[in-house]
């Protein structure tokens, strides 16, 4: 989950940029991040039976959701 959502914050930053040099480099940066978060799951399920694995993702989600609810929003990457 950590790897997913630096991928989205790095690609928000992207996005918002307009030098194109910075985006390429965010670009590669967020699309490394979405590969790494795929690799941990895959990693997961190959240990896992996947209900388990998809249970216990979602059961993480829900408890970010939790935290992020009572934080100050501010920008900010891991």
């Amino acid at each position: 989950m950590v790897e997913s959502r630096g991928a989205e914050r790095f690609q928000l930053v992207e996005e918002a940029l307009d030098d194109d040099e910075l985006k390429r480099f965010y670009k590669m940066l967020w699309t490394s991040e979405a590969k790494h978060g795929n690799i941990y799951v895959d990693m997961a399920l190959h240990y896992f039976p996947e209900q388990e694995v998809y249970e216990r993702l979602h059961w993480f989600n829900e408890r970010e959701g939790e935290i992020l609810s009572r934080l100050e929003i501010r920008p900010a990457l891991h």
